[in-house]
């Protein structure tokens, strides 16, 4: 077998026997099929496993006292997978050739947040397709492609159903997804950084987990969460439902959030249920909720009357209102 990795580093699951031989690494111009096509089983993994259907829509909500717009992607576990692009050994810039998948939603290994590994094309390399991880290696035998090497960032590209687009809000047009391989077939992703114009971060303990952020679910004590989607409720009378009152509190810029349930009170509190209006809220930065300390969420009680911290952590890419959507 061949490793992925060199000098760069030995991450990256092995040859992939199930992918038909022979003619792992494709002619230029190869157009692959869809994994519907050739695996309709593992399509129907992803349709019911990537945690969103038909359009996933804009919400409203803050952070760090502005109005912002975030996406649900659902639940995600706290670790990045190998995610492998084809770069310029000379620039580092990444080529025009779909980055490479070896999991998908449903796989226990699978997560939404990759870990980016740049695999260098030599000289060689004349526009060749390497739809899989098992493509990678064979091109590395033929001096087409070098080790791949761990950039030690780490990217939001959740994986989903064929079909499913983004409301990338403020009245826009959906976005339909890019085109990734997996295993010799095609697969849908949203590369969330590239549409938010954000950088790769870096990952968090020694090079292995995506840092963890929080979302305060506000609440008035003895009420409802203050969130149209969960209560299926227009709050704030704009005849959508897709309005929050939740509060992003994310080190790093992380889209890996912790739930945490806040109930709140006190004088002069309005929230957008008093206002009408889902950018305009007394509470909109964690700041206002919550001081931490070596201990954890220290919380101001002159606001909040209780809080569960929940084991939950979901995949909440987020962008301040009138940021970059591409």
């Amino acid at each position: 077998m061949w490793s992925l990795g060199g000098a760069g580093g030995c991450l990256g699951p092995q040859v992939d026997d199930t992918e038909p031989r022979p003619g792992r690494v494709r002619p230029p111009g190869t157009q692959l099929a869809a994994l519907s096509e050739t695996d309709p089983v593992a399509a129907a993994q992803i349709a019911e496993l990537d945690g969103v259907d038909g359009v996933v829509p804009a919400l409203s909500g803050f952070a760090e006292g502005r109005s912002i717009q975030y996406w649900d992607f659902g639940p995600a576990p706290h670790f990045a997978t190998p995610l492998y692009y084809l770069s310029n050994p000379d620039t580092g810039q990444f080529l025009d050739h779909p980055p490479i998948f070896d999991m998908v939603p449903g796989d226990p290994r699978y997560s939404p947040f990759w870990t980016v590994f740049a695999v260098p094309a030599n000289p060689s390399y004349r526009g060749e397709v390497l739809p899989s991880v098992a493509a990678i290696e064979e091109a590395q035998r033929l001096g087409l492609v070098g080790a791949a090497e761990n950039t030690g960032n780490y990217v939001n590209c959740p994986v989903v159903a064929d079909g499913v687009t983004l409301d990338p809000g403020d009245g826009r047009t959906p976005l339909s997804p890019r085109t990734g391989f997996y295993r010799g077939s095609t697969v849908s992703h949203f590369d969330m950084n590239t549409l938010l114009g954000l950088a790769g971060q870096p990952l968090a303990d020694y090079g292995t987990d995506v840092p963890v952020g929080d979302i305060f679910r506000i609440r008035r004590a003895g009420g409802e969460p203050m969130s149209e989607p969960v209560r299926g409720v227009d709050i704030t009378g704009d005849g959508d439902v897709l309005d929050t009152n939740d509060i992003i509190s994310s080190r790093s810029s992380s889209h890996l959030l912790r739930r945490v349930s806040v109930a709140v009170g006190g004088a002069n509190l309005q929230l957008i249920d008093d206002t009408r209006d889902d950018a305009v809220s007394t509470l909109m930065s964690g700041d206002q909720l919550f001081s931490r300390s070596d201990d954890g969420l220290e919380p101001n009680t002159d606001v909040v009357v209780a809080f569960d911290i929940t084991a939950e952590l979901v995949n909440h890419p987020f962008r301040v209102r009138q940021g970059a959507i591409r």
